[in-house]
Order: structure tokens, then C-alpha cells, then sequence
């Protein structure tokens, strides 16, 4: 008797776990519905909400909702019912044009585009509706034709090009939209010119602490001269004043001899 009293609980408890966990699908699915629109070269199949949804919309986001069989565009509002969930458009011959996910009106995910006749054209990374990732392009062959990195819906980073043959062509780096100097990409530590100044002002301070014997130049030939010339008649004076302490080897007469011995 028990164990058929356990076994209908057990049995009533997964019964009733089983319809709460459809009551949650039955409410997901609930939140949004498909719209189909078709244009004459285009067609669009959509998820949107049921109702509106009622919440301050940031300022730099681009918001796509839906509003009487069209889908619209606005950045930093909306006034319709927003997408949410997948979005695929169509090309007039079937085939797809674009793919992606939506989250709340925002583009979210990764989003695809494709040619008429079904080849892939570019992939790019999106968050809140704006390019974040690397965007990939390719060529009428599907062969790779360049890689760029975005953030925030600018371009930042490398962007790599590559020719038919798939081999890389050039690289450039971006900063905002905005390609970078190969000055301007070198780091501030190896500017030499701070350093350069720095050697030059102890040149200057050693030159001027020289001592003064060391700044003395030589004197040249005509100074040589002159000094030469100076000294010389001093020489003279003194040879005139007293001839004989010198021993001067002069000739005299025998009556000079006399006088001075006397």
C-alpha cells in the first residue's frame, strides 16, 4: 500500500514539473511574434515584442523597432515595439541578404551579409549597435580582402588588406578613425633629443670649469717677436755700463792701460 501511495506522489510531482516548465516556454515564446514584410526587391522576417516596452533608451544607441508594417531606425529612442531575436532579409530571388540577432532593439551578436547569388560578402561582431570586433570582407570569389578591428563603432586597431593570392598586402594601425603615424607610434622613452640636451649642458659646464692656465693660448710669432725686441736693449745697457767685469776683449791704447792701473 505504500509503495503505490509513493509511487502516485512521485508520479503527480513529475506530471506537475513538466506543465511548470511548459507554462515557461509557453511565456518565452509569448514575448515575441514574427512579422513578415515584403518590399518589390526585399523581404523581411523578424521577431518583436508583444507590447511596449517602457525604459530609458541610451543616447549613443541605435534602436530598431517596428510600427505599421515597417521597421525603423533611431538613435538614442524609439516609439514602436522592438525587435528581438533573429532578423533575416531576403533577396528578391530568395536568397539571403543579411542575418544577425537582435537584443531589445539592439543589433547584438554576430551579423552576416551575402551576395545575390549566395556568396559571402562581409561578417562583422556587433554590440549594442555598434561594430565591435573584427569586420571581415571578402571578394566576388569568397577570398579574403580585408580585416578590421572596431570598438565602439570606430575603427581601432589593424587593418590588414591581403591580395588574390591570400597573402597579406599592407597593414595599418588606426586610433579612432584615424591612421597613425609611424612618428607617433614610437614610445616616448626613445626620444633621444631630452638625452642629447642633457650631454650638451655638462660639455658647457666642464669647458667652464677649466682652469685658467689650461684656457691660456700660445702666443703667436709676431708676439714672440716683440717680447724678443723688448728685452733686448735692456741686454745691451748692461754690456755698456761695465765692459770690463764682463771681460770685454777690447783693444786699448798703452797710455789708456796706464791711466787705469794707476
Amino acid at each position: 500500500m505504500k509503495r503505490i501511495i509513493t509511487f502516485k506522489v512521485f508520479f503527480l510531482l513529475l506530471c506537475f514539473s513538466t506543465l511548470a516548465q511548459k507554462d515557461k516556454d509557453i511565456f518565452k515564446i509569448k514575448q515575441t511574434y514574427t512579422v513578415n514584410l515584403a518590399n518589390t526587391d526585399s523581404s523581411v522576417r523578424a521577431e518583436v515584442f508583444y507590447d511596449h516596452r517602457e525604459f530609458k533608451p541610451h543616447i549613443e544607441y541605435t534602436y530598431y523597432w517596428f510600427y505599421i508594417n515597417k521597421i525603423l531606425s533611431t538613435k538614442g529612442g524609439f516609439d514602436g515595439r522592438l525587435l528581438h531575436g533573429t532578423y533575416t532579409c531576403y533577396y528578391a530571388n530568395n536568397n539571403m541578404h543579411q542575418r544577425g540577432e537582435f537584443d531589445k532593439g539592439l543589433k547584438t551578436g554576430t551579423w552576416y551579409n551575402w551576395s545575390a547569388d549566395g556568396k559571402m560578402k562581409e561578417e562583422s561582431r556587433w554590440k549594442n549597435s555598434q561594430r565591435n570586433g573584427k569586420m571581415k570582407t571578402f571578394g566576388p570569389d569568397g577570398e579574403l580582402l580585408t580585416v578590421t578591428n572596431y570598438k565602439n563603432d570606430k575603427v581601432n586597431g589593424l587593418v590588414i588588406t591581403y591580395d588574390k593570392d591570400g597573402k597579406i598586402s599592407s597593414k595599418k594601425k588606426f586610433k579612432n578613425n584615424k591612421e597613425l603615424d609611424k612618428k607617433s607610434t614610437k614610445l616616448p622613452h626613445l626620444n633621444f633629443s631630452f638625452v642629447k640636451k642633457l650631454f650638451t649642458k655638462k660639455d658647457k659646464k666642464a669647458s667652464e670649469t677649466v682652469s685658467p692656465k689650461e684656457n691660456k693660448e700660445e702666443p703667436s710669432a709676431k708676439e714672440k717677436e716683440k717680447a724678443t725686441e723688448n728685452k733686448e736693449p735692456k741686454k745691451s745697457g748692461k754690456k755698456l755700463l761695465n765692459p770690463l767685469k764682463r771681460g770685454d776683449k777690447t783693444k786699448t791704447t798703452p797710455e789708456e792701460s796706464e791711466k787705469v792701473r794707476k
